[in-house]
């Protein structure tokens, strides 16, 4: 959903970047992540660009993400309720794990079956400790810090639904012009940063497909997780982590 965004609002008449994930999986260096983004920059020369960056929070520092905030004429918190947005964490997760990397063959109602494993993935293992990537806990510690910019926050289940309202209040405060395009008609594509040298896997990818070759905002109604099916301990990150953390983020919403 935050890609799709991204994409929405890099797609009106003024030129634009869009970079997805300067920070990632396999980058978290300040240095590396402003090089990524001042070579895109550098292809449009002296023309004044919308310059789009999405970071996941579980990738940012403190330090970067004050860098970042202090540079950033807006920054944009893209959130959904955590039981929709862990709803799709662990279904691709699961087919991850039990199918093969990028796969789409597990669907939601599916992974119940999986979740077990999938949460001592999140829990334990080189990509995730403490449920650190579910970026509700890196939510929490970067929006407790002071603005530098002016911050908004725009539901993911809201924007689909209201994509003109949402995308229009955004361009008021970046003060660049609105376009039906942002809405549908997309013709810009991005840098998929931690996929740079294979564009393929980014349109293979079932964590970036949908977004990559979507030509609109779409909708996506994912049914929210049954609460009460999930294991224990994701149960206890939902109400102690990531509700709050959800909470305090959709108070700076723009819609």
């Amino acid at each position: 959903m935050s890609t799709a965004f991204c994409r929405a609002l890099s797609q009106g008449d003024i030129p634009s970047i869009y970079v997805n994930e300067p920070f990632n999986r396999n980058n978290s260096d300040l240095d590396m992540s402003a090089a990524t983004i001042l070579a895109d920059c550098s292809q449009r020369g002296a023309e004044r660009t919308l310059i789009v960056t999405k970071n996941m929070a579980s990738y940012l520092s403190l330090a970067a993400f004050r860098d970042l905030d202090a540079l950033a004429a807006v920054t944009i918190w893209n959130v959904r309720n955590p039981l929709i947005q862990l709803g799709s964490l662990v279904t691709r997760i699961a087919n991850d794990l039990y199918v093969q990397p990028g796969a789409d063959e597990l669907t939601q109602d599916d992974a119940y079956a999986y979740l077990d494993r999938v949460c001592q993935f999140l829990c334990s293992s080189p990509r995730s400790y403490n449920y650190s990537k579910t970026g509700w806990q890196g939510v929490a510690n970067l929006h407790a810090l002071e603005p530098q910019a002016p911050w908004v926050a725009i539901d993911g289940t809201n924007f689909v639904e209201a994509p003109e309202v949402n995308l229009r209040s955004v361009c008021d405060m970046l003060g660049v012009p609105y376009s039906p395009a942002m809405c549908d008609g997309w013709y810009r594509g991005f840098n998929n940063v931690v996929n740079q040298d294979n564009v393929d896997e980014t349109l293979r990818s079932a964590w970036t497909s949908q977004a990559a070759i979507s030509r609109r905002v779409e909708t996506n109604m994912r049914v929210p997780l049954d609460f009460e099916r999930l294991p224990y301990t994701l149960q206890d990150h939902i109400v102690t982590v990531a509700l709050p953390a959800y909470q305090r983020v959709i108070a700076d919403q723009v819609c």
